[in-house]
Formats: C-alpha cells, structure tokens, sequence
C-alpha cells in the first residue's frame, strides 16, 4: 500500500523541491490554513518528518493539531539530520492524545518545535500571517492548546505520511459470517430403522 504524503513537500515522494533555508529560534512554527489530510475515513500515520537544509544540530519536535486541539506529537524529541535530510518519527514514536489515527479531508496544522536556532527547509518572504510562531521550547511538552501565535512569513518543509486504516468490520467479516452460516448442517428428524 502506497503512502501519501502531505504538508509542504511532494505527495507521491515527499521529497521537497524549489527550497531555501527558514532561520527559526527557539519556538514552535506552523502554517496558519493547515493542510488537508488525504482520502477519505481513517488514515494511519506512516511518518512525520520535518527537512532540514543545513546548520548546526539541534533537537526538535513534531506535534499535529485539528484547530487548537492537540492530536498527537513525538514521544522523544530527535537532534535534526541537517544536511538536506528529513528528521522523522514512526507511527510507533507518536503519543496519540485524541485517537489513534487521522481522517482524510481534515485540516491539520502540521507544527515543528525547535530546542534553539534552527534551519529547515521551506518558503520565506510570504504574505504576513500566513505562518505563525511562538517562542519556548515545546520539544519535550507539546503546547496544549496550541497559542494564537505571531504572525511570521515562512513555510517549513513539515510532511505527514499516511495511508488508509484497515477496516474493523467491514466486507471481510461479513463474509466470514456468511462462509460459517453455509456451513450449518441443518437438522431433519431422524428415522429409527428396524434391525
């Protein structure tokens, strides 16, 4: 099964293209609109990464939001590959807050904490408000809600790599029902032969 990615990178390969280097501090960034999950029901999270250009090591985070609602983020945070390399976290290195996966067509903000000076890859010199940050170090605790934020004008290269959850019920377990129905022997009443 393929994964899909979305967020700031391509959504077959999720590599990032046509990206310069994003300076970011000590704080948590993100794009204010958020980015739509792909397909439709539940979608199980494969990877979430954040890419880094270039710099010195840094530890780093990443948290998904619906709104202001936290969704799940890293257990541990990570020191950034930075040489042009994604920093990633497995589904098995998310704590899940609200649920254990995500729903294709929901907004999500895709949210990068950074320890201290960082360099992500991205877009710089957008319109005022269309990214947010806010100063602290959120690596280790997640904000909970995630603040209104400070307008800022960058978009980091942040991906989320899904693919469709397996359906609880569903057309296999009703076949298997019916599979087990056809295999009743019905019962007849039973003649007693002489000897």
């Amino acid at each position: 099964m393929a994964t899909t990615y979305f967020g700031y990178c391509d959504p077959d390969t999720g590599a990032p293209s046509g990206i310069v280097t994003c300076n970011t501090g000590q704080e948590i960034d993100w794009i204010t609109a958020g980015y739509a999950c792909p397909g439709t029901g539940s979608q199980n999270v494969i990877t979430l990464g954040v890419y880094h250009e270039s710099g010195s090591a840094v530890n780093v985070n990443l948290a998904i939001y619906a709104g202001t609602t936290l969704i799940a983020y890293g257990t541990s945070k990570k020191t950034a590959v930075i040489t042009q390399s994604w920093t990633s976290w497995s589904n098995a290195e998310l704590t899940w807050v609200v649920g254990t996966t995500l729903t294709g067509g929901t907004t999500y903000k895709l949210v990068l904490a950074s320890a201290s000076n960082s360099s992500p890859g991205g877009t710089t010199g957008l319109a005022s408000g269309t990214s947010k940050y806010q100063g602290g170090d959120y690596t280790d605790t997640p904000a909970s809600p995630l603040p209104a934020g400070t307008n800022y004008t960058h978009e980091i290269s942040i991906r989320c790599g899904v693919e469709p959850a397996a359906g609880g019920g569903g057309a296999d377990t009703a076949k298997k029902r019916m599979s087990a129905t056809h295999l009743l022997v019905p019962s007849f009443p039973m003649a007693i032969l002489p000897d």
